[in-house]
């Protein structure tokens, strides 16, 4: 293992001294530092909770359970209105050091342009290597969004994590698996539930902060919620492999 990471290490240093070579500019010594010699700190992961202000989504289980083989805590973040029950439940799952509530009607519709601004508020604060969300709608709306403004590249649909830098995930609709690699400072994950067993219930003994954000109004504005009826199960939580 040691090898293999002196190994990495050599060969960014031997691409960045050819580079260098070639255009010393002050934005390629930049861009060199950002995403060569970055390296995950120890700021644990945040996990965006999906809910309906009521109860924890089972997709959420999952996510945390993936968020568990990363280095460092586990943060949970649940954001909504009137949803402090979910942070209450949230804190029993196994492996969650903390929860952080933030309670304000700006989140009660789970907009993606107010969430995304919170979880860019708590990295400023907190740092995080990771930030991480179940691939669903909620979570393939902020991740992106996320990653623009922090200037990274998100890795969705995450089936496995080899490696704190490394995981695997289904291409050409599922007909290839690739493994990728990420020399981002933070890295911001969706997670393919179905590849991850559901953290248990009740063991935990997490903390709960609440935060005040600085979000008071929103510009966008919530008209109403038109959800289909299925007796198929959602594909999120569906028992299903892929190969």
């Amino acid at each position: 293992e040691e090898r293999r990471i002196y190994r990495r290490m050599a060969a960014r240093i031997i691409f960045a001294q050819r580079a260098l070579r070639r255009t010393p500019s002050p934005a390629l010594l930049q861009t060199v530092s950002k995403r060569f010699f970055s390296t995950p700190s120890d700021g644990g992961s945040l996990v965006l909770c999906d809910h309906d202000n009521e109860k924890l989504s089972a997709s959420t289980l999952n996510t945390i359970s993936a968020a568990k083989e990363l280095p460092g805590d586990v943060t949970v973040l649940v954001s909504g209105e009137g949803c402090g029950a979910v942070a209450e439940e949230v804190a029993k799952v196994d492996g969650v050091k903390k929860v952080i509530l933030s309670d304000n009607a700006v989140y009660g519709h789970k907009i993606s342009e107010n969430v995304s601004k919170l979880v860019l508020e708590l990295q400023e604060k907190n740092k995080y290597s990771y930030i991480v969300a179940t691939s669903n709608t909620y979570g393939k709306d902020v991740i992106p969004r996320a990653a623009i403004a922090l200037d990274v590249q998100p890795i969705s649909e995450v089936a496995a994590i080899k490696a704190p830098d490394t995981f695997v995930r289904p291409v050409y609709a599922g007909n290839a698996i690739a493994t990728v690699q990420s020399t981002d400072a933070v890295r911001l994950l969706t997670i393919r539930g179905t590849s991850f067993e559901a953290a248990s219930m009740g063991s935990g003994n997490g903390e709960v902060e609440t935060y005040a954000s600085s979000e008071t109004e929103s510009k966008v504005q919530w008209i109403k919620d038109e959800l289909s009826v299925s007796e198929r199960p959602e594909l999120t939580s569906a028992n299903r492999g892929f190969g």
